[in-house]
């Protein structure tokens, strides 16, 4: 008796597991045309100090732009930033992250601002300048999380601050 009461409670969980309906509660975009946010950055920073290991590194602020295009109501829950690692780089920049409840009307606006730490990594090196003599650009990914759980990922290069 015991066996098919077992064998019973089993096939109640098969049966549930297997529904006809599946749900995906998160998913991820990539930024471009065509999607429901409009997602712009671009790096504000202080006057550079130094070229070390700074104790506390130098203030920078990526700003953040999010324009909803989505036709809907969307509330944003969080807005990161990461830099992609590049060995040329000559600022390594500390991971930001913002926690928010802002809701943004469709056709509407609202700018972030993350706030970021930078280090210099060494002197810059006259070969790795580009031929306009700049320093290489510094390539940050931005991910704007909803309430939904859904998130939009961004690359950006925002220039190096030298």
């Amino acid at each position: 008796m015991k066996t098919i009461a077992l064998l019973g409670s089993i096939l109640l969980v098969l049966a549930s597991c297997s529904s006809s309906q599946s749900i995906v509660d998160e998913q991820t975009f990539d930024c471009g045309s065509g999607q429901a946010l409009d997602i712009q950055a671009g790096l504000q920073m202080a006057q550079m100090r130094s070229r070390g290991t700074d104790f506390g590194g130098d203030r920078a602020t990526l700003i953040v732009n999010v324009f909803n295009n989505s036709h809907n109501e969307i509330t944003i829950k969080n807005v990161s930033a990461d830099q992609i690692s590049d060995p040329q780089a000559t600022y390594s920049f500390d991971r930001g992250n913002l926690n928010v409840d802002v809701t943004i009307a469709d056709g509407e606006e609202h700018t972030f601002e993350i706030p970021m730490t930078a280090r210099g990594v060494g002197s810059p090196d006259v070969t790795s300048r580009s031929s306009s003599g700049r320093s290489p650009e510094i390539v940050m990914a931005v991910r704007v999380t909803l309430s939904t759980g859904d998130s939009y990922r961004c690359r950006y290069s925002v220039g190096s601050p030298l």
